[in-house]
């Protein structure tokens, strides 16, 4: 005989079964198996292991791809670079002839740099980003997938974007530095030093820490759309998949296909803002 057993044992039926509720209720009982439930996580330890684990594979992903973004920015950025402007480093080109001059100007090592920047901006962008879309969707009209596909998806591009410009705002100076050091191109004498270098020498500038906001405006311009049809696509998608839930393997693919499909369709559609 259990405890809510000699309890109710002189009881009617029906304050009986209100008394074993009440005591499931508070011990935390599971009415159909017997078994004590889980607690529930709070919403802060969810957000510190999507961060934990989005921040990390971020950082690894970002780590083996950091040759091709380093090929990329210096291919952006040489038509604005000065010395190759002047003539003094011939203009690179194609994405061929950038890593092989990367490589034998710079060295190996070189292919990664500013890539340590870069990683260290992942980390708190993923947090800001995370923490900040839920906080900007309570503020919109109310929103749901049982309330339609489009409602659902613009209450999505609107706080995906607007937590995008949030995150920005916070983490552009390391933006900025990721940049900067990445551009650095030619054999000669490097302009900086590693990313502490870059922050103080910029922030010595005429318009003090101001200079490592320049071209902020733009860089909000951008990244509105691209974070808002990214995070609309995906909370969109997913919201209303029936392995929104599911933990299996299937659902996890599920999951990670339509993530995928968000941030490549986002990133083509706004590209053209990005260069």
């Amino acid at each position: 005989m259990t405890i809510t057993d000699k309890i109710t044992d002189t009881m009617t039926d029906k304050a009986k079964d209100k008394v074993k509720d009440t005591i499931k209720d508070e011990m935390r009982i599971d009415s159909v198996t017997g078994k004590p439930n889980q607690p529930k996580e709070s919403y802060y330890s969810l957000l510190a292991k999507d961060f934990a684990a989005g921040g990390v594979s971020g950082a690894v992903a970002k780590t083996i791809t950091a040759p091709v973004e380093r090929v990329k920015l210096v291919l952006q950025t040489q038509e604005a670079n000065g010395q190759v402007v002047s003539g003094k480093v011939p203009r690179y080109a194609g994405i061929r002839n950038t890593f092989m001059r990367l490589h034998n100007e710079q060295g190996l090592a070189s292919l990664w740099r500013g890539n340590l920047t870069s990683c260290l901006r992942y980390f708190p962008t993923q947090a800001i980003n995370l923490a900040s879309k839920d906080y900007f969707q309570s503020m919109m009209p109310k929103n749901g997938p049982q309330l339609g596909f489009w409602r659902f998806m613009v209450a999505n591009m609107m706080s995906g974007g607007m937590a995008g410009a949030f995150s920005l705002a916070f983490v552009y100076p390391l933006d900025y530095a990721r940049t900067r050091l990445a551009a650095d191109v030619g054999s000669g004498r490097r302009h900086f030093h590693g990313l502490w270098d870059c922050l103080v020498k910029t922030s010595e500038g005429p318009n003090g820490f101001l200079s490592l906001y320049k071209g902020f405006g733009t860089s909000v311009a951008g990244v509105i759309p691209l974070k808002g049809l990214q995070f609309g696509l995906n909370g969109t998608l997913k919201g209303m998949s029936p392995w929104d839930k599911d933990t299996s393997p299937t659902g996890m693919m599920y999951k990670w296909a339509i993530a995928q499909s968000s941030i490549i369709t986002a990133a083509y559609a706004t590209y053209p803002l990005d260069t």
